[in-house]
C-alpha cells in the first residue's frame, strides 16, 4: 500500500510541476522511533507538502502515512494523499477545489475519497502590536463547501455520502524562530445525519535553521458513527517529527 501511495503522489507532482515563473515551497517531515529488550515496537511517520503558487492559482499536493508494529504485529497503519487547487478571487477570498484519497484499516477504512468544492475566507492576516518581526505574524482563516465521499470499507461494503466541510486555522508566529497553530474540522453528513465527523490539531513548529526544524503536534479524529470494523470512535496521534524545507 505504501509503494501504491508513493506512486500516487509522484504521478501529481509530476503533472503540477512548477513553472520558471512560479513560487515554489515544499516541507517534509519524519519521525522514527524503535525500542527494543522488554518489549519491541515500531512506529515510522512520514509526511510532505507542495505548494506552487503562480499570479492567483495555487496548487498544493500533500501526503502523510503513519506505521506502528508491537512485537512484530502491525496496530497502526494510516495514509492521506491530497491534491488541491486555489484561485485567488479577492484580498479576501479564495476559491477550492480539492481531491482525497486516505485510508485506515484498524478505523475500518480501505480507501475513502473526498471531493471537495469550496471557499476560504481569510478573517485576519495581519501583524499585531505584539508581533512585529513577521509580515503575518497572526493568521485566521476559515473554509465552508461541499463534499462527496465515496467509501470502501473493510467488510467489502461501498457507500456514498454528501457532506459538508467546515473548517478553521490560526496561526501565530511569534518570532522568526516559533510558530504555533491550531485548526479544527467538522464534516456533517446529509446522507446518513448521525454519521459526521469532527477533527483537530495543536501544533508547534521550532526552526532549527532556515532549511531544518522540530514539529510537534497532537491530533484528533473522532468518527460518530465509524465504519464496521472499527474499534472505537476516537483516534489521537501524538508525534513529534523532523521537518526539511526547500
Amino acid at each position: 500500500m505504501l509503494r501504491g501511495f508513493c506512486f500516487f503522489a509522484a504521478t501529481l507532482a509530476a503533472l503540477f510541476a512548477p513553472s520558471a515563473l512560479a513560487v515554489f515551497h515544499d516541507e517534509g517531515e519524519a519521525g522514527l522511533v524503535f525500542t527494543d529488550g522488554n518489549s519491541n515496537s515500531k512506529s515510522i511517520s512520514a509526511a510532505n507538502h507542495s505548494d506552487v503558487k503562480n499570479g492567483k492559482d495555487r496548487y498544493q499536493l500533500g501526503g502523510r502515512y503513519n506505521e506502528a508494529k508491537q512485537n512484530g504485529v502491525l496496530n497502526t497503519e494510516k495514509w492521506l494523499a491530497t491534491l488541491r487547487y486555489e484561485r485567488t478571487m479577492t484580498d479576501v477570498l479564495t476559491g477550492i477545489l480539492a481531491q482525497q484519497v486516505e485510508g485506515d484499516i484498524f478505523a475500518g477504512i480501505l480507501q475513502r475519497y473526498n471531493t471537495d468544492i469550496a471557499v476560504k475566507h481569510f478573517f485576519l492576516e495581519r501583524p499585531t502590536r505584539y508581533f512585529v518581526r513577521h509580515p503575518h505574524d497572526i493568521m485566521w482563516f476559515g473554509e465552508a463547501g461541499y463534499r462527496f465521499t465515496r467509501e470502501h470499507n473493510t467488510k467489502d461494503e461501498t457507500n456514498s455520502f454528501h457532506k459538508m466541510r467546515l473548517y478553521s486555522e490560526v496561526r501565530l508566529h511569534w518570532n522568526e524562530w516559533v510558530t504555533s497553530y491550531l485548526w479544527v474540522e467538522y464534516v456533517p453528513n446529509f446522507t446518513l445525519g448521525q454519521n459526521w465527523l469532527l477533527n483537530g490539531e495543536l501544533g508547534l513548529s521550532t526552526a532549527l535553521s532556515s532549511v531544518f526544524g522540530v514539529k510537534t503536534f497532537y491530533r484528533l479524529n473522532y468518527s460518530n458513527a465509524p465504519p464496521v470494523g472499527a474499534t472505537s470512535r476516537t483516534d489521537t496521534t501524538l508525534n513529534m517529527a523532523l521537518t526539511v524545507k526547500i
